[in-house]
């Protein structure tokens, strides 16, 4: 929901006019259809918002499954895996020193400090020490998970 990799894209190529159905499953149960059609031979794309009747799929994994049936091959089936994470991380600067973030979940974390810009690669949620040297006066945090989601930017102004 906010633009970006907000759907997931599905390209195939047919050798002839097919019916193809793609199914999503979550530990092997089924969540969705989100395509159920005929198609002549060629190339062609299907993009999913992750809506179905009963509303958006949860965050988590699951396996989109491409299911073509024509008439000379019969049925063939792909599985590939995706994930859904619509979920922003959530940042916090925490007080003293020396300088600490808390991050909820893996993310690229950005500071501006002072001005100057620091980038960190946060491979698991907790407490980050930021090496920093100086007062530290104005610090802003965003951080954005792999799936692109933004954190709310945290910001700090001491005098």
């Amino acid at each position: 929901g906010d633009g970006r990799n907000d759907a997931l894209t599905v390209g195939f190529s047919l050798t002839a006019p097919s019916s193809v159905v793609i199914r999503v499953l979550r530990e092997g149960r089924w969540v969705a259809t989100p395509l159920n059609a005929t198609y002549e031979a060629g190339t062609h794309q299907f993009e999913w918002d992750g809506i179905r009747p009963t509303g958006r799929i949860r965050d988590g994994s699951y396996s989109l499954v491409l299911e073509v049936t024509d008439p000379v091959a019969g049925p063939v089936a792909v599985a590939v895996p995706f994930v859904s994470d619509t979920t922003a991380p959530r940042v916090r600067i925490l007080p003293g020193r020396p300088l600490r973030v808390e991050v909820s979940e893996p993310a690229t974390l950005t500071l501006r400090i002072d001005g100057a810009i620091v980038t960190r690669e946060v491979k698991k949620p907790g407490v980050v020490r930021i090496a920093w040297s100086g007062a530290a006066r104005r610090v802003r945090a965003v951080a954005v998970d792999p799936s692109g989601n933004a954190s709310v930017p945290a910001v700090r102004v001491t005098r």
